[in-house]
């Protein structure tokens, strides 16, 4: 039971950095498409 605690942890942080990421990835391509405007 602890280890699946662990598991669904492990698989909430690694959602909020993929929404980090994305967030990121999003901020980045507006900066290059506005550079290129």
């Amino acid at each position: 039971k602890r280890v699946l605690i662990h598991v669904q942890l492990l698989d909430k942080k690694l959602v909020m950095e993929k929404r980090f990421l994305d967030k990121e990835e999003d901020n980045a391509t507006i900066r290059i498409w506005f550079a290129s405007v």
